[in-house]
């Protein structure tokens, strides 16, 4: 149990602890907890695009033509995974010229500082991302392409045996694999 005493000096002292005021103070406070920003859902880094991510749907767009809202959002997440992996690449090129240089100072996405075992770490948990990235726009371009495809198979009469979309090839199931039993002596 607290005293009065104790709780009248706790709220003295919380009056002077009251984070940062100016608008640069808190912009920076705001990023404490940052680390790599690519899992992040308003891009936080600029790479060098030759257009904003709002031309470059618009240009995506012109090149598929999505016809409902469904594709539409299709193209977005084309986009969105498009940009996360440049974010990636970006990233990971970084490091690579980081380990070249043999910089020693060094704040990788968990924190490593000082050694080069730091950059691997950190260049394997970027391409982690960058292979998470690249199945999702894979993802949504077999998403987007399947009823078009399914409509152009019915008009010339192409039956197709059902194959669930789960992803990558690695994902479909497989039967299980026979054991040799080794006959006993």
């Amino acid at each position: 149990m607290v005293s009065p005493r104790q709780l009248e000096s706790n709220r003295r002292n919380a009056r002077h602890s009251t984070g940062p005021r100016t608008a640069s103070g808190k912009l920076k406070s705001a990023r404490n907890a940052f680390k790599h920003g690519l899992t992040a859902l308003l891009f936080t880094q600029e790479v060098n695009h030759s257009l904003p991510p709002e031309e470059i749907e618009q240009a995506i767009a012109a090149a598929y033509h999505p016809d409902t809202p469904e594709e539409h959002q299709l193209i977005h997440q084309i986009v969105q995974g498009h940009i996360r992996a440049q974010l990636c690449r970006h990233q990971l090129q970084q490091s690579f010229f980081a380990i070249k240089r043999g910089q020693k100072e060094f704040d990788g996405p968990r924190g490593q500082c000082g050694t080069t075992l730091g950059h691997l770490e950190s260049m394997r948990l970027i391409m982690r991302y960058l292979t998470g990235h690249e199945r999702s726009v894979e993802r949504a371009n077999q998403l987007f392409y399947a009823p078009r495809l399914a409509k152009i198979d019915a008009k010339i009469g192409v039956t197709q045996t059902k194959q669930s979309l789960t992803g990558f090839v690695s994902q479909y199931r497989r039967p299980p694999r026979r054991r040799r039993i080794k006959a006993a002596p």
